[in-house]
């Protein structure tokens, strides 16, 4: 079980500085974030994406120069900044609360956006009330456990993406995209709480699991770095040395 608790954003496209808290009560368990078009309710979601994922979980957003660059800035250097508060579930069935930090700086050079010196750190409460911080073994391990890359459209979807997801809309309907993506949640879903060696739930079964799980995901790297990568107006055009 995981349970949002809280979202921090600094120099985050429209926000320059922005605390959402989550219900915790058992009684209302679902948060509603309401608002007009263009009011930053995707832009949310995308702040989502990015401290989870790092850069390789952001959408392409049209005419905007960075998907996380605060809309604002000029050409100076700018350093963005998400913290999740979230608490999960424990091996020995204890929540702990963590707490996941992603910062990366922008800069506009000769027109295209420089996105650099990217980073994340996951913290998790100790007995004694402090923080800890999560070496990089632990803090992939975790950030798999919790947040598998490969369920990542599945956990965060917009309202165009969700009438595709239930086949499209009525008169064209084709539900082949939802139960394909169910399917393929559920069997990961299974080969990771069984861990039943040399059974495979998604192909036969006599396949080894080792097969089965060949397509590795990649995982988010505590000291995740990208150098020079740089971004065109209106679309992801890149360059990486």
């Amino acid at each position: 079980m995981i349970r949002f608790i809280s979202l921090d954003l600094h120099n985050f496209a429209l926000y320059p500085d922005a605390h959402l808290d989550f219900s915790t009560e058992r009684a209302r368990p679902a948060t509603l974030i309401r608002g007009e078009n263009e009011s930053g309710k995707t832009t949310l979601m995308r702040a989502f994406l990015w401290v989870l994922y790092g850069e390789d979980g952001l959408p392409d957003v049209p005419n905007v120069m960075h998907p996380i660059r605060p809309v604002w800035a000029k050409s100076e250097r700018i350093r963005t900044r998400v913290e999740l508060r979230f608490e999960a579930r424990g091996s020995r069935g204890g929540l702990i609360n963590y707490k996941l930090i992603r910062e990366a700086t922008t800069k506009v050079v000769n027109g295209l956006v420089e996105y650099d010196d990217e980073g994340a750190n996951l913290l998790f409460k100790q007995i004694d009330g402090n923080w800890g911080e999560a070496d990089e073994k632990l803090f992939e391990m975790l950030m798999y456990r919790y947040f598998r890359p490969e369920l990542r459209d599945f956990f965060f979807i917009d309202a165009d993406k969700s009438v595709r997801f239930v086949g499209g809309p009525e008169g064209e309907h084709d539900d082949t995209l939802m139960r394909s993506t169910t399917t393929q949640a559920t069997c990961g879903g299974l080969l990771t709480s069984l861990r039943i060696d040399g059974l495979s739930f998604c192909g036969k079964w006599d396949e080894p699991l080792a097969t089965s799980t060949s397509a590795k995901s990649r995982p988010i790297s505590r000291n995740y770095r990208k150098r020079d990568r740089r971004w065109k107006i209106g679309r992801r055009s890149c360059s990486v040395r």
